[in-house]
């Protein structure tokens, strides 16, 4: 009998290689990696008509095909790769695998939700991410996530290619960022970091944590650390930093007089009067 699986699986795994999936139920395709064990995949590999149209999905525990019923454990790498119409997904407590770059591309999707009880995995503190509980990394995120302090480290391809997040905040518990973390997040100019200690970053060309990310991006960090920040490898790719405390100063002056205000631009101290911008000496810019 165990023979006979596992010609089936093989004879099923061949043509996987043509079809990309082993079966369909309801509006997502199924790889079987056992006899009751099923994956999440794409339809078609980094294919513009993965799951096209799709804006909700909730996974399954199970799902029966042919008689027999499958736990759904997984979910793929790359299984919602550029569905730029996903805006929310709802992770059971039978999945315990979750492949890299999973939502890579979707940049509509502002609501994550891994059910309460799974063993591995969480979306703590309504962080609109996914957890690995265990390791506290952040593994999956998208344009509205809010890192909670208990997450230490943000993982590969995180929010690879997440083209709508404009900010991001980084608590001051993360002490790495891993490769590809922001690829091509072109949108993103904000990125404020709380960590003194900058956290580890890639820096490789082509496996770089901001890969595909502006130079010019504005990097907001706690007061004193700016030089740090600006040596440490990964962050000294970037050109713009700014530290938080001032920020917070000139937010109380401009809500005292919103006629005339101090900014700080490119670390530059100006004024902003009635519309009009002065550097320190009166010159107008």
């Amino acid at each position: 009998m165990k023979k006979v699986i596992m010609l089936l699986l093989a004879a099923l795994c061949t043509a996987a290689t043509a079809l990309a999936y082993h079966f369909q139920s309801g509006d997502l395709y199924y790889d079987i990696t056992s006899y009751n064990t099923v994956a999440v995949t794409y339809q078609e590999y980094w294919s513009s008509t993965n799951y096209q149209g799709l804006s909700t999905a909730t996974i399954p525990e199970t799902v029966t095909y042919n008689g027999t019923t499958y736990s759904v454990t997984k979910i793929g790498s790359s299984a919602f790769h550029d569905c730029s119409s996903l805006t929310s997904i709802i992770i059971p407590n039978s999945v315990t695998s979750i492949g890299g770059g999973t939502f890579q591309g979707c940049s509509s999707l502002t609501s994550i939700v891994v059910e309460s009880g799974n063993t591995m995995y969480d979306s703590r503190e309504n962080c609109n991410a996914i957890i690995e509980t265990a390791s506290n990394t952040l593994i999956a995120g998208c344009q509205s996530t809010t890192l909670p302090n208990s997450v230490t480290s943000i993982g590969d391809w995180a929010f690879a290619d997440c083209s709508s997040l404009t900010s991001i905040t980084i608590p001051n518990s993360v002490t790495s960022i891993g490769e590809r973390a922001f690829e091509y997040c072109s949108s993103l100019i904000d990125i404020y970091c709380y960590a003194t200690t900058p956290p580890v970053c890639v820096e490789d060309t082509d496996y770089s944590s901001f890969v595909g990310v502006s130079k010019h991006s504005y990097i907001h960090v706690p007061a004193g650390t700016i030089r740090v920040y600006q040596v440490a490898t990964g962050w000294r790719y970037f050109s713009k930093f700014l530290e938080i405390s001032e920020e917070t100063a000139i937010s109380e002056t401009e809500q005292q007089n919103k006629s005339s205000r101090k900014i700080i631009r490119d670390g530059q101290v100006l004024i902003l009067h009635n519309g009009v911008t002065y550097d320190m000496m009166g010159n107008t810019l």
